[in-house]
């Protein structure tokens, strides 16, 4: 991810006159953090499950994140708060504002960017309880 980041900072240096898009560096922020949230989910996985069926199941929890964050932006009260709790990729989607020259809010950012960390963290925790108890000899 971070090569690409870098390889995205070139381009739009180049295209903007070596003047880097500040949207598009903002979009990739929100990228990584998706990509910061899927990751963690997976390190869990992993702790308990065997390489490909930690890999499968990261996939489909990937593709429902996408799914249950537009039934968010569709509901609200008790059931909003509980999807809120699982990785929402649509809560850091930027796609639209950045292919018709948009504005990214900060706020948009700096949410995505709290949200990752407190997933990484969370799902740090649950990795270390769970190789606590797990017999590796």
């Amino acid at each position: 991810v971070a090569m690409v980041g870098v390889g995205m900072l070139v381009l739009t240096a180049m295209a903007g006159k070596f003047r880097p898009n500040l949207e598009i560096i903002k979009a990739m922020i929100l990228i990584y953090c998706g990509v910061v949230q899927i990751a963690a989910v997976g390190m869990v996985l992993g702790t308990f499950l065997k390489e490909w069926l930690a890999t499968l199941l990261t996939l489909v929890i990937f593709w429902g994140s996408y799914a249950l964050g537009f039934v968010a932006a569709n509901t609200t009260g008790a059931v909003q708060k509980i999807i809120f709790l699982l990785p929402n990729f649509t809560i850091m989607s930027s796609d639209n504002v950045v292919a018709n020259n948009g504005i990214i809010d900060w706020h948009l950012v700096g949410g995505g960017v709290l949200l990752a960390g407190i997933y990484s963290i969370v799902m740090l925790v649950i990795a270390g309880l769970i190789f606590r108890r797990k017999d590796i000899a």
